[in-house]
Formats: structure tokens, C-alpha cells, sequence
């Protein structure tokens, strides 16, 4: 079975066995050890010399030598190892590249950010950054619940709002010292566990943009800390 793992035909790993037994043989006598057919041997045998596994020595009958399994497998070995190094190169080159592009979104539809936003909130593992431009909308579309969740399953939470949100100690009921105000909250970020985020505005014309890029969702994070560092804890006010 190991063999077959190395893409070898079940009478190819059959035939290859009974040679290392036998050391050096003929189609009959590997036939007879295998259970291979004679009539398959001669493709079987030529298909594992081609690749390595065995020698031929011409005469009368032809004899068949297995070469030394070791030397064999490091053979193998290497070749896999060069062959994975170069298609790994390949493939992440091809993978960021269409990442890169792929990971942009555009959503305009408010109900839509609002069902984007739940599910962020819903899938988060450790740790939430959270900036609220319109403070009603998080009340009216329930999303006061799913922050409750987050902070009963022990994940961090941080939460900017601005000075005119009407909803201050609902917030501060539910998240605690997890509130800072901040009149640069102007705009709506949602940043979940450090690898996506949703930035826009929910205003009459709202639009966001999702990225999943590591270099904006770092650039936006490092905003993000910013405005909290500069921002005033709810229990001051």
C-alpha cells in the first residue's frame, strides 16, 4: 500500500517486492514469486526501470536486479522534495496574487452591511475592534445581542462610538469599560480577529468595503488603536 502511495500500480508494487526477495530474476521466476502475469511483466518490469526501482542485464533470459531500496527511496526523495519546492513557489506566487484581488468586496445595500456585520460579529474567535457611526442602526438591526454574545464567550471586545450616539449606556450596560468616545468616529469600522474588515459609512448613501489583505487590515487596525488610545473612557464623561 505505501508503494502504491508513491504511484505505483498494485502489479508494479507486486513485481518490485518479489525482486528485492529474490535479489536478481527472470520474468518467470518473478512471475512465479509476484503472481503477475508473465504477459504483464515485461511493460510492469520496463515501467519500474524507467523510474528508477530496478536495473536490466541483457542475455539469455533477460535477468532483472532490484537496486538498493535505500538508495531507491533518497532517489525518490529528492526528486519529490525539488519537485514540491518548485510547485510550492509556483502556487503561493499564483494564490497571493489572486488573493490579492479577489479579497475586495463592495457591499451598498444596508440591510445587507447590517447582515455582513452580524455574521463577522457571529464568526469572531478572540477578539473584536469595533468603530459605530450610527448608533440607532446597531439597536434597530439587534446587533446589541450578538456584542452581548461575544462578551459572554470571554472574546475581547472594543468599541468606539461618537459623542452624539443617543445609546451611550446601552453600550456600556452590555460591553463595560469596553467603550470609548471619540468625535473622529465617523465612519463605520468592524475589525474581527485581526484578519477582517468592514469599513464604510451607513449614512443615507451607506457603503462599506470588506478586505481580508494583511497589509490593509493591519493599516486599518493601527488606526483603529489610535482613535482608541485618544479616545475618553464612558465611566470619565
Amino acid at each position: 500500500d505505501m508503494l502504491k502511495e508513491l504511484g505505483l500500480t498494485e502489479y508494479e508494487a507486486k513485481a518490485y517486492i518479489a525482486l528485492i526477495m529474490l535479489g536478481e530474476g527472470s520474468v518467470r521466476e518473478i512471475s512465479e514469486l509476484s503472481k503477475v502475469p508473465a504477459s504483464k511483466l515485461y511493460e510492469v518490469l520496463s515501467k519500474l526501470e524507467e523510474r528508477g526501482f530496478i536495473l536490466s542485464s541483457y542475455g539469455r533470459p533477460m535477468k532483472y536486479i532490484a537496486r538498493d531500496p535505500e538508495e531507491t527511496l533518497n532517489s525518490i526523495r529528492y526528486r519529490y522534495d525539488k519537485l514540491i519546492t518548485t510547485l510550492s513557489r509556483d502556487l503561493k506566487s499564483i494564490w497571493r496574487t489572486h488573493r490579492r484581488l479577489s479579497k475586495i468586496t463592495f457591499v451598498r445595500d444596508l440591510n445587507d452591511i447590517m447582515r455582513k456585520i452580524r455574521s463577522m460579529l457571529n464568526e469572531a474567535s478572540s477578539i473584536v475592534k469595533i468603530i459605530v457611526d450610527e448608533c440607532s442602526l446597531w439597536v434597530e438591526y439587534g446587533l446589541l445581542e450578538n456584542l452581548a454574545s461575544l462578551i459572554s464567550n470571554n472574546i475581547e471586545v472594543r468599541i468606539i462610538l461618537n459623542p452624539r450616539c443617543r445609546y451611550l449606556d446601552e453600550f456600556r450596560n452590555l460591553v463595560g469599560n469596553r467603550v470609548r468616545i471619540s468625535d473622529k468616529a465617523n465612519f463605520l469600522c468592524v475589525i474581527k480577529d485581526l484578519n477582517e474588515v468592514l469599513k464604510g459609512i451607513t449614512g443615507n448613501e451607506p457603503v462599506v468595503i470588506i478586505y481580508n489583505i494583511r497589509e490593509i487590515v493591519d493599516l486599518i487596525n493601527e488606526i483603529f488603536d489610535s482613535i482608541w488610545s485618544q479616545g475618553i473612557d464612558k465611566k470619565s464623561l
